[in-house]
C-alpha cells in the first residue's frame, strides 16, 4: 500500500511539472487562433494537479476537503477548454460558427458554474457529497467522500462535453490527409487516454482505488503535445489555415505532383481559367493547360520560371505567372504555379505614361501659350502705339482740315458772292464771253464750297463730334420739301419726280434731326438727278415697318454693278458713268449719308440689277415718337 501511495505521488508530481511546462509553452501562443484555448486547457490541468497534490500530501482532513473542492475549478475548466479547442481546430462552421462560438461556450459553462455554487454550499445542501471521512482501509489513510446525485449529474455532463469534442475530432480526422492527419491523431490520442484513465479513477476498481492514473494520462499526452508543438507546429499550421488562406487568397494557386498531375487548385484559379476543380483533379498539366501558350513549361532542373500571359477576350486580364519547384525533405515533390493579377498595375503604368504625356503636352502648350501671350502682348503694345499715333494723326488731320476749310471758305464765299453780283449785272453789263467765264467761276466756287462742307461733315462724324438736334418732324413734309428743292434741277433735264407715301406715314411725326435727314435726302436726290438720263424718272417712297420707317430713292439711271455696290459707301469712291455735262461729285456724299443714318440708329444700303437698269438707295430710321405733354 505504501509503495502505491508514493508511486501515486510521483506520478502526480511528474504530471504537475509537465503541465506547468506546457502552461509556459502555450502562453507563447496565446495570440494565435488556438493558443488561448490551449493555454486555458493546460492552466486548468495545472490547477487541478496542484490541488490534488496538496490533498494527497496533507494529513489534516479540513485541508484535504478544501483542496478537493478547489480542484474542481480546474476539473470544470478542462472539458470546456478541450471542447472550445476542438471547435476552433476543426472549424465546424456548419454546426457552430465563429459568431456563436462564445455563446455556445458560455451556455455550456452554466452547469459547471452552478456546480461550483453547490460544492461550496455542500455543508448545507449535501447535493454533491453526503459526508466526508477517513478511509482506513488504505495506508496512509486517505480522504473518503460519499457521492450524492449531483456528482453523477456533473460527471456525466463533463464526460458528454468531452465526448462531443472527441466525436467532432474523429469525423474531422477521416477527412484529413498528410500533416493535418498527424496533428489530428495527436490531439485525439490526448483525449482518448485522458478519458480512459478518468473512467478508471471514477469506478475505483482494484489498485485504481489508490493508484490514480489520471495525472499520468494527462502528463504523457502533454509531453507528446509538447513534441507536436515543436515538430509539426500544431498551433501554427492548422487545417483552417489551409482552407481559409488557400481558398480565399486573391492569387491563383495550382499544385502539381512529381508526375505533373494537378492535385489541388484554389477558387481563384477556377475563376481565372473558368474550370472546375472536380473536373481536372488528377489530370496532366499539359492536357489541362496546354492551350495557354503563355504559361511557363515544366522544368525538371528545379529552377524557378516566370512568365506573363493575357487571358480573356473582351475583358482582358494580365497575369504574372511564377512556376516554383516543391521540395520535400530534399526531394522533388512537384510544382507550385502562382498567378498574380497584374492588370491594375499595368493599367496604372499605362495611365501614368499617359498622364506624363499629357502633362508634357500641357507643359508645351502652356509654354507655347506663354510665348504667344508675349507675342500678343508685344503686338498689342505695337497696335496701341500705332492706334495712339493714328489718333494723334487723325486729330492733326481733323484740326488741319478744319483750319484749312475755314481758311478756304472765307475767301471762297467772297468769290462766290462777287460772281453772283456780276451774274446779276449789279456791277455793269458783261459781254457773252465774260458771262461764260463768270458762270464757270460761280459753278466752280459752288463745287469747291460743297467739297469743303463735305470734308468738314466727315471730319466731325469721324471725330464723334457730329451732334444731332432731334425734334418732332413730319416725315411726309420733309420728303416733299426735299422734292421741291430738287424740282428745278430735275425739270431742267426733263426728269419726272414723284413722292409715294403710305397711309400710316401721312401724319407720322418722329424724333430726328431734320436738317441732317434732309441732307441725306438731298444727297440721294442729287445723285439720282445726276446719274439719270434726260427724260428719266425718280421715285421717292416711304413706308412703316414695326419699329422703323423705310425711305427709298429709286432712279432710272445708269445703275451700279455688284462689285461697285460693295464700295459705294467708302470715302472718295465715285461710280464711273457715261452721263455727259454733269459736274463730278466729291465722293464723300454717300459716306456722310451713312454716318448720319447710323448715328440715328438706322441702316442704309443700295439695290441695283446692274448697269443701265437704275438704282434704288434705301435707308431706315427708328420710330421714336415725341413725348406727349400732360
Amino acid at each position: 500500500m505504501l509503495v502505491l501511495y508514493y508511486l501515486n505521488l510521483l506520478i502526480l508530481f511528474i504530471a504537475l511539472l509537465l503541465s506547468l511546462i506546457m502552461v509556459s509553452r502555450t502562453w507563447q501562443y496565446r495570440t494565435k487562433s488556438l493558443g488561448i484555448y490551449a493555454f486555458i486547457l493546460m492552466s486548468g490541468l495545472s490547477f487541478w494537479f496542484v490541488s490534488r497534490f496538496i490533498q494527497q500530501t496533507s494529513s489534516f482532513l479540513p485541508v484535504q476537503i478544501i483542496a478537493m473542492k478547489v480542484s474542481y475549478l480546474g476539473i470544470s475548466a478542462v472539458p470546456l477548454a478541450w471542447f472550445a479547442f476542438i471547435i476552433r481546430y476543426t472549424n465546424t462552421n456548419r454546426i457552430i460558427t465563429r459568431a456563436t462560438e462564445l455563446v455556445t461556450i458560455a451556455f455550456l459553462a452554466i452547469l459547471p458554474l452552478a456546480t461550483q455554487v453547490i460544492i461550496w454550499t455542500n455543508d448545507h445542501n449535501h447535493f454533491m457529497w453526503k459526508n466526508f471521512g477517513w478511509d482506513y482501509g488504505v495506508f496512509p489513510p486517505l480522504l473518503h467522500a460519499d457521492f450524492n446525485f449531483w456528482y453523477w449529474i456533473y460527471i456525466t455532463y463533463l464526460y458528454a462535453v468531452f465526448c462531443a469534442g472527441v466525436i467532432f475530432l474523429f469525423f474531422y480526422l477521416i477527412q484529413l490527409k498528410g500533416e493535418y492527419r498527424k496533428q489530428a491523431r495527436a490531439v485525439l490520442l490526448i483525449g482518448a487516454l485522458s478519458w480512459a484513465c478518468n473512467i478508471l479513477h471514477v469506478v475505483q476498481i482494484g489498485p485504481f482505488k489508490i493508484l490514480d492514473l489520471m495525472p499520468l494520462a494527462y502528463s504523457v499526452p502533454a509531453f507528446y503535445f509538447f513534441f507536436v508543438l515543436d515538430r509539426i507546429k500544431l498551433l501554427d499550421v492548422v487545417p483552417i489555415a489551409h482552407d481559409t488562406i488557400f481558398n480565399n487568397i486573391g492569387d491563383g494557386v495550382i499544385v502539381l505532383d512529381e508526375l505533373d498531375n494537378v492535385v489541388d487548385l484554389n477558387s481563384a484559379s477556377e475563376s481565372i481559367f473558368k474550370l472546375k476543380k472536380r473536373d481536372i483533379m488528377g489530370q496532366p498539366y499539359t492536357s489541362v493547360f496546354g492551350e495557354y501558350t503563355g504559361l511557363p513549361p515544366l522544368k525538371p532542373d528545379l529552377q524557378e520560371a516566370r512568365a506573363a500571359i493575357i487571358l480573356g477576350k473582351e475583358a482582358q486580364r494580365h497575369y504574372e505567372v511564377r512556376l516554383s519547384p516543391i521540395v520535400l525533405h530534399q526531394h522533388f515533390g512537384g510544382h507550385l504555379l502562382l498567378l498574380h493579377d497584374d492588370t491594375e498595375r499595368i493599367k496604372l503604368e499605362a495611365e501614368s505614361k499617359e498622364r506624363v504625356r499629357l502633362e508634357t503636352e500641357l507643359f508645351e502648350r502652356e509654354r507655347a501659350n506663354q510665348q504667344l501671350e508675349m507675342k500678343v502682348t508685344e503686338r498689342t503694345e505695337q497696335l496701341e502705339e500705332a492706334v495712339a499715333i493714328a489718333k494723334a494723326s487723325n486729330q492733326v488731320k481733323a484740326r488741319f482740315l478744319t483750319n484749312m476749310s475755314h481758311e478756304l471758305r472765307t475767301p471762297l464765299i467772297s468769290i462766290i458772292g462777287f460772281s453772283q453780283m456780276l451774274q446779276d449785272d449789279n456791277l455793269g453789263g458783261l459781254n457773252a464771253k465774260q458771262a461764260d467765264y463768270i458762270n464757270d467761276i460761280a459753278d466752280s466756287g459752288q463745287h469747291l464750297l460743297s467739297l469743303i462742307n463735305d470734308i468738314l461733315d466727315l471730319s466731325r462724324a469721324q471725330a464723334g463730334k457730329m451732334e444731332l438736334d432731334k425734334d418732332a418732324v413730319n416725315i411726309k413734309n420733309l420728303l416733299q420739301n426735299s422734292q421741291s428743292i430738287m424740282k428745278d434741277r430735275a425739270q431742267a433735264q426733263n426728269i419726272r419726280m414723284e413722292v409715294q407715301v403710305s397711309k400710316e406715314i401721312e401724319d407720322l411725326e418722329i424724333m430726328v434731326d431734320e436738317r441732317r435727314v434732309k441732307q441725306v435726302m438731298l444727297n440721294l436726290l442729287s445723285n439720282a438727278v445726276k446719274f439719270s438720263p434726260d427724260g428719266g424718272t425718280i421715285t421717292i417712297q416711304v413706308s412703316r415697318a414695326v419699329n422703323e420707317i423705310i425711305i427709298s430713292v429709286a432712279d432710272s439711271g445708269i445703275g451700279i454693278n455688284p462689285e461697285e455696290q460693295k464700295k459705294i459707301f467708302q470715302e472718295f469712291y465715285q461710280v464711273n458713268n457715261d452721263i455727259k455735262n454733269n459736274t463730278p461729285g466729291t465722293g464723300l456724299g454717300l459716306t456722310i449719308c451713312k454716318n448720319i443714318v447710323e448715328q440715328h440708329g438706322g441702316k442704309i444700303w443700295v439695290e441695283s440689277e446692274g448697269l443701265k437698269k437704275g438704282s434704288r438707295f434705301i435707308f431706315s430710321l427708328p420710330v421714336q415718337l415725341p413725348a406727349i405733354d400732360d
